[in-house]
């Protein structure tokens, strides 16, 4: 592989997560201050309580606990800078940051997964793919477990 190919594939992959993480931006505070997703409300109120308690009991294993503890040390972080963080439209718009991070790091661990496994070109595609895949971007937009 030459110099140019390798430099034109990394900026390839640069616009690839540029759409990836527009596309998981583009409506992320869909539906707040209300709450159409059922998911997202229980969740913010587990971590809620979480944070203000200290309870490290979530009451709520639906879902598995390890997202909702993620999503609490998030806020519990973000509450030593932002006191007043602790009501339930901050903690969904931080559990939403998270989500969409993961989703950009899903994408791109796609393109490792490819570019191990097959080649360069092949993993370049399917992060695409990824990268516009609407029920991914549906799901990265979501304080959900899926």
């Amino acid at each position: 592989m030459t110099r140019v190919s390798f430099k034109r594939n990394h900026v390839v992959l640069g616009v690839i997560m540029g759409v990836a993480c527009t596309a998981r931006w583009l409506s992320f505070a869909h539906a707040l201050p209300y709450f159409f997703q059922v998911d997202e409300r229980e969740i913010a109120i587990a971590v809620l309580h979480m944070v203000q308690t200290g309870d490290f009991n979530p009451h709520l294993f639906r879902y598995g606990a390890a997202y909702v503890y993620l999503i609490a040390a998030v806020v519990y972080a973000v509450s030593f800078v932002t006191p007043d963080i602790l009501s339930l439209v901050p903690i969904i718009y931080l559990g939403k940051t998270v989500s969409v991070l993961f989703g950009v790091a899903n994408v791109f661990l796609v393109y490792a997964i490819a570019k191990r496994s097959w080649s360069e070109p092949t993993a370049l595609l399917a992060s695409f793919f990824m990268a516009v895949f609407p029920i991914d971007i549906f799901l990265s937009q979501r304080l959900k477990v899926e």
